[in-house]
């Protein structure tokens, strides 16, 4: 599974509601997780890094859930900036250091998971 359309339109929704939330981007965003079913960029802005997230169809629910979860349980999950379902796309505020890069011995890009 790949994802089939051009990133722009989506990159540059993500620093249009970016600077509406006064975080203007300060550089273009660099794609720093791609994998079969998703692809984050890092937005670096005004204040701080905020990350967009697209995920493929099948996993569409990700970011109204996502979305859902931030509201009913703040704080415990990363904070939200904004949701487009229709772009199955996710802007989130940074949340601090990934799992994957606090525990590198852990973390083998999901390749556990796909020779289970």
């Amino acid at each position: 599974m790949t994802i089939p359309v051009h990133p722009q339109p989506l990159t540059e929704w993500a620093a249009q509601t970016l600077t509406n939330l006064n975080r203007a981007p300060l550089a273009a965003p660099d794609v720093i997780h791609e994998r079969p079913w998703s692809t984050v960029w890092r937005f670096e802005t005004t204040g701080g890094a905020a990350f967009l997230k697209r995920t493929v169809s099948v996993f569409a629910h990700e970011a109204p859930l996502t979305a859902f979860l931030a509201n009913l349980c703040p704080g415990q999950v990363p904070e939200v900036l904004d949701v487009d379902p229709a772009r199955r796309a996710l802007l989130l505020d940074n949340a601090g250091t990934a799992l994957r890069h606090a525990h590198p011995a852990d973390a083998d890009g999901g390749e556990a998971l796909l020779r289970a």
